[in-house]
């Protein structure tokens, strides 16, 4: 080989230092800001002047993104991260970064705007067991698969589309369960719950939002699961159906 040569990352290494950088680069300018606000609140009666940064690595990462090119700074950082274990770890907490980052706009947005939204839940059940995603951050990150309904698109086709793109299980819905509406945040949400049994093997596709999915028994739901998802179980296991009210 040339002694030039350089390797290649593959299309995984790429995807893994892609969404490191770009978690480490918001979370070192948080970090920076966040001390540069403290730094001035306490000089602020006195003459101003900037200490250096308690976190040396901010001007060695900022030197890498200002002086390096794009791929010769993953090349380097892909260098330090030995293992396909290790690169899932920070694969997994960069994406719950940016999942809570992107929550939290799309709050804000939600608490700006006060859209009206259309969505639908699905409890799958198989036996005695009850299928639940875990969501990358938040209090309660368990809930039943489901998401928004796209234009011109059926309510019970919306569900199915969900729980694939959340789980990777190919359902049967039953039934309609209820409608339920949700004023979190100003916002006007309707959700449609259906009844479904799935038989499949799961594997989340939607990995930036999903990092789980699994079967709970009906009678060992998570501690952490969101509370109108429990109650959607609770009124499956009861009997209840055609049901109405506040998710």
């Amino acid at each position: 080989q040339s002694p030039n040569y350089q390797p290649q990352m593959n299309a995984d290494e790429r995807r893994c230092f892609t969404i490191v950088s770009i978690s480490a680069f918001i979370c070192v300018h948080l970090r920076f800001l966040f001390w540069f606000k403290m730094n001035l609140s306490r000089r602020c009666k006195s003459r101003l002047t900037i200490a250096p940064l308690p976190f040396p690595c901010y001007n060695r990462l900022t030197k890498a993104l200002r002086h390096s090119s794009f791929v010769g700074w993953g090349r380097f950082f892909m260098r330090q991260v030995h293992g396909k274990h290790m690169r899932a770890k920070l694969t997994n907490a960069a994406l719950a970064v940016l999942y809570t980052l992107a929550i939290t706009l799309r709050n804000g947005w939600w608490w700006v705007t006060r859209p009206l939204l259309v969505g639908v839940r699905i409890v799958v059940v198989r036996g005695d067991d009850v299928l639940l995603v875990r969501h990358r951050s938040g209090r309660t990150p368990w809930s039943l698969p489901g998401g928004g309904v796209g234009k011109r698109e059926p309510l019970a086709q919306a569900a199915w589309r969900e729980c694939y793109e959340e789980t990777g299980a190919r359902v049967q819905i039953e039934r309609l369960h209820g409608v339920f509406e949700n004023f979190y945040l100003g916002v006007t949400n309707y959700i449609a719950v259906f009844i479904a049994t799935a038989n499949d093997t799961l594997e989340p596709r939607d990995r930036m939002e999903i990092a789980e999915a699994r079967f709970f028994p009906l009678d060992a739901l998570p501690p952490d699961i969101e509370p109108g998802s429990a109650r959607r179980i609770t009124e499956h296991c009861a009997g209840q159906h055609a049901l109405h009210g506040r998710w």
